[in-house]
């Protein structure tokens, strides 16, 4: 399959770019759908693609990842309950309330949770003095968001006796939104990077565009940025991630600090030179600070936890948080594990496969390397620091790291299917046919030797990888005659 020009068209049209390790995700999706319409041919279902924009549309939502839960990154919502909503209010009425988007709300549990913060705070009145409106592209996980119908994940550190509150008990162990919530929330489908804002109902006091970003390259970061933050009124506020600030501070609107919490702001820069060039000074020490698990503001720069009263965090913890992305989190528990055992391999090659998605390569390398240093022949170290090298376009030194891995371990397809890859991109059409045939041999086994990774970032299963290196194969083989 030439994945090329699906991945041209998508980001064309809304954005969303599938680069380097993103590819077999992009592959993943686009397999499921020929085999769902019965296609055989990649080139047909691009022309559908291209002239058919329900299916392009049903595409989409195959390549995001909803995964959210409720009561997400709280200290934003704390920041915005207690310290700005009230400067927001002054002047409120329900004719002009306080408006609220939240950007790429997914399944919709975002925008529910800032009503119920401001609920709790404020009571029933709010209701009237704010308007929230949830945006995304894709339309099945904004149906799922009306439905306001949840399972048992959307509630991981979620209080019980607000669950108890604010949702009913629905079929098969799921909640329901309570009408007193739902019905003050509004959603839209909308493409952030070209779909108008011109019917937004005036200017927002409020954006809230977490955990969005990893899904656009940065010419594209910008210009979504630069959209978003046209619609702020002055004095307006725009949220993102913590592991998203640094990324976005490129002066489009002023990075300010509010109770140890970096946000932007659309102030007059004049005004906010003084905050804008502290938040500057302070935010990368600010990002290493090890924040708490449980669903609390975090702990001031200058107050550090007495950690012989602080619980040591599992393994399991820290994976459980990089696996629903919540990167700084789980960078946070693995550099605690590590401080109290520097032998644990594990803890390395996750902490490498954190920095890793979060395109901290050199980061990332040196986590593996401290790794192998204590365990020369670790196979995840080797297949860590192959895909780091092919991330930076160094085939050189990942062929010789996959080289290694499969040295390590000959039943290792995830080495092999990478090897295959890399002598693809360097036109070696005989080494990669030959790595491609062991992969596929190791893969139609009735049980797959595991792929060697304790973090794998590529969403797709083992005959679905399959199918795509049948795929390569045939044309490498046709290309060479």
């Amino acid at each position: 399959m030439n994945i090329q020009p699906f991945q041209s068209l998508v980001k064309e049209r809304c954005g969303l770019c599938f680069e380097e390790g993103k590819i077999a995700m992009l592959a993943d999706g686009i397999l499921t759908r020929m085999s769902q319409l019965g296609m055989a041919i990649d080139t047909d279902y691009l022309a559908c693609l291209r002239r058919n924009e329900t299916e392009f549309h049903t595409l989409v939502n195959l390549l995001t990842i909803n995964e959210t839960y409720f009561f997400r990154e709280p200290e934003h919502l704390n920041l915005l309950a207690d310290k700005i909503m009230p400067e927001m209010l002054a002047g409120k009425t329900p004719a002009d309330p306080v408006r609220i988007l939240c950007a790429g709300c997914a399944t919709g549990e975002e925008p529910y949770s800032i009503m119920m913060k401001l609920f709790e705070k404020y009571g029933p009145g709010i209701r009237e003095l704010v308007s929230i409106t949830g945006v995304d592209i894709d339309s099945v996980a904004l149906g799922m968001a009306e439905r306001g119908v949840y399972s048992g994940l959307s509630f991981r550190g979620f209080p019980d006796h607000l669950r108890h509150k604010y949702f009913e008990k629905s079929e098969n162990d799921h909640y329901r939104v309570r009408n007193f919530i739902r019905e003050k929330i509004g959603f839209r489908k909308m493409n952030l990077l070209n779909d108008p804002f011109s019917d937004m109902p005036g200017r927002l006091d409020a954006i809230f565009y977490r955990n969005v970003s990893i899904y656009f390259d940065p010419p594209t970061q910008l210009h979504i940025f630069n959209r978003l933050a046209g619609l702020l009124r002055e004095n307006g506020w725009l949220f993102v991630s913590a592991t998203e600030t640094l990324s976005h501070n490129h002066g489009v609107l002023p990075l300010v600090e509010r109770d140890g919490i970096f946000c932007f702001q659309n102030k007059d820069k004049r005004n906010g030179d003084d905050e804008h060039k502290k938040a500057i000074s302070s935010s990368a020490p600010a990002q290493r600070k090890k924040p708490s698990l449980a669903p609390l503001p975090p702990v001031p720069s200058k107050q550090r936890p007495d950690r012989r009263l602080s619980k040591v965090p599992s393994f399991e913890e820290a994976l459980a948080l990089a696996e629903n992305k919540r990167y700084g989190e789980a960078l946070g528990c693995l550099d605690t594990l590590l401080e109290q055992d520097r032998s644990s391999i594990k803890s390395y090659m996750l902490k490498a496969g954190v920095l890793i998605n979060m395109k901290r390569l050199d980061d990332a390398e040196r986590t593996c390397r401290q790794g192998i240093e204590r365990q020369r022949w670790d196979l995840e170290g080797h297949l860590l620091l192959g895909l780091i090298a092919k991330l930076k376009g160094d085939s050189e030194t990942a062929v010789q790291r996959f080289k290694e891995a499969v040295y390590i371990q000959s039943s290792c397809w995830l080495g092999h299917f990478y090897l295959a890859e890399v002598y693809g991109i360097r036109k070696e059409s005989k080494q990669a046919i030959r790595e491609y045939e062991i992969a596929i041999k190791l893969l139609s086994k009735d049980s797959p030797p595991d792929h060697g990774l304790t973090f794998f970032p590529l969403a797709f299963r083992p005959e679905q990888l399959k199918h795509l290196c049948l795929h390569n194969l045939n044309r490498l083989k046709k290309s060479t005659g």
